[in-house]
């Protein structure tokens, strides 16, 4: 029972402050905007995954966060897809002490009989056994739910001196206000630059409900992103962070999507079945608009499914199932694939080329012609050039070099990225960049996605290190590092289509938004 409190809990959850001197207490807004409220002075308070932190540095730490009506919702779905059981009357009482009108409702509706909950959330602390939250394991920590606009807060009490942490819980009531999610893109109107990059900041953040956020797509022409989390790919409002729509796989769960360069179909990949078991490769493209299914591909591998994508005219879908899979995007049939092309790959910008590892020469990469599947472009075949396997590739803008970062490698100066010519095939430059988390002047571990700025000027990587850097595209020289990005792996990164904004989607189940200062 505990597992499942913890599950349920994981699943919904979802910068110290500047004091000055004299201060018997200090403010403090979430990184989303959504909540302030005050903590006498002495204490800390800062944001890890989608949990609010205050503690004394010493042994009391106050850990929890904000439940809305939405999330609570979206619970009940995710609970019952991992578990196997339905989220009980009797769950939700022992977890909440209570219950929101709309959590009533829903289990009422479910269960076709009345619940009896009290209307008053809170009704003192509840005791879980060795209970074990989304950021650690906590012991017998008592949970205090509060009833607040739109939701309901919950906070953890972990220490030896409660009296000091119930002071503590006290003045953040009396102090709290909740907003509605609120988030105004144009107002960001100042290009990411090598000018100013060393202005970059963190302006918001989306506490999905669920998990890891393994994938993630903007939608063309909209206000709008895509993401992966739970084995389900979902269509978030920027605007507001609401869920617009869900795309799932039945039973499969979805490990990346990619969308057609006119935003009108999203391909979502699995090759997972419901308990993780190895299953044929499975593609379903789905109609952005309705969510319908247009088609589905199952190819002959039993593997994840780690990459799709599609090709700049959008007739093409690749797909990274173990082997390099590539298939007609308006029929589903096979198309002309290079032999024995395995692992991540990018398609060059006019689409007459795809780059992929060439699995009869090791570790290297090459680029393929895609009218004929043969190598038209081979990087050097040596240790130096491709000490280890690759992760991510992408293609410059204008298609005339290939960035390309490595599994985690460190092995004296050699570097985990680096730039090459995409038409003769040699070295232009090894990245090197400001100095990061154990003076690295690179990632200190896998280099899990690379993005190229709009206008080609930029290149932001992100890494299994936690850390977000931005490169000169031309010489791959380091300009920024920001070392502490998430508090866990980022798998992807993405420019806003003016390079106004970066995103970055995380293991910690958030997408974050960077910009720079309008007068950087």
């Amino acid at each position: 029972m505990a597992r499942r409190f913890a599950l349920l809990f994981g699943l919904v959850m979802g910068v110290a402050a500047l004091v000055p001197a004299n201060a018997q207490t200090i403010p403090y807004t979430t990184i989303d905007g959504r909540i302030s409220f005050e903590i006498p002075f002495g204490w800390t308070v800062f944001e890890e995954y989608a949990s609010i932190i205050v503690t004394d540095t010493d042994t009391n730490t106050l850990r929890g966060g904000l439940l809305t009506s939405a999330q609570i919702n979206g619970a009940d779905v995710l609970y019952e897809q991992i578990t196997g059981e339905a989220v009980t009357a009797d769950l939700i009482l022992q977890m909440f002490a209570g219950g929101l009108p709309e959590i009533r409702a829903n289990m009422e509706a479910e269960l076709g009989t009345a619940l009896g909950l009290p209307d008053a959330v809170y009704t003192g602390p509840v005791e879980i056994a060795g209970y074990s939250g989304a950021t650690g394991f906590f012991g017998a920590a008592p949970i205090y739910a509060f009833d607040v606009p739109d939701g309901i807060l919950l906070m953890s009490l972990n220490g030896e001196s409660v009296d000091e942490m119930v002071v503590v819980l006290e003045t953040m009531l009396e102090t709290l206000t909740v907003s509605p999610f609120s988030f105004d893109a144009s107002v960001y109107t100042t290009p990411i630059t090598a000018d100013n990059v060393a202005t970059l900041s963190l302006v918001t953040q989306y506490a999905l409900p669920g998990s890891t956020v393994r994938d993630f797509a903007l939608l063309p022409g909209s206000d709008a992103f895509f993401v992966v989390n739970s084995g389900t790919a979902r269509l978030v409002e920027m605007t507001s962070g609401a869920i617009l729509r869900s795309y799932d796989l039945g039973d499969l769960r979805v490990r990346s999507i990619a969308l057609s360069p006119d935003g009108k179909v999203l391909a979502a990949g699995s090759g997972l079945g419901p308990e993780g078991e190895r299953i044929a490769a499975t593609i379903r493209l789905f109609d952005v608009g309705t969510g319908e299914t247009l088609r589905t591909i199952v190819a002959d591998e039993r593997a994840p499914v780690e990459e799709v994508g599609f090709s700049p005219d959008g007739s093409l879908l690749a797909v990274n199932a173990g082997v390099l899979l590539i298939y007609d995007a308006a029929t589903g049939n096979p198309a002309t694939a290079p032999d024995r092309a395995r692992d991540n790959f990018a398609f060059s910008p006019d689409g007459t080329q795809i780059a992929a590892n060439c699995l009869q020469q090791n570790y290297v990469l090459c680029l393929y012609d895609l009218d004929t599947g043969e190598i038209a472009v081979p990087l050097p075949d040596d240790e130096d050039a491709f000490p280890i396997r690759y992760e991510s590739v992408a293609f410059s803008p204008d298609g005339s070099a290939v960035l390309v970062g490595f599994i985690d490698y460190d092995r004296g100066s050699s570097a985990d990225l680096t730039l090459w010519s995409a038409e003769s095939g040699e070295l232009i430059a090894v990245a090197s960049g400001p100095a990061g988390d154990f003076g690295r002047t690179t990632h200190r571990n896998t280099v899990e996605w690379i993005t190229f700025s709009p206008d080609g000027t930029l290149v932001a990587t992100v890494s299994d290190d936690e850390s977000l850097r931005l490169w000169e595209a031309a010489t791959a020289n380091g300009l920024f590092v920001q070392p502490d990005a998430h508090p866990t792996r980022i798998n992807r990164v993405a420019f806003s289509p003016d390079g106004t904004l970066i995103f970055t989607a995380a293991d910690d189940g958030i997408v974050r938004i960077w910009a720079v200062s309008s007068s950087g």
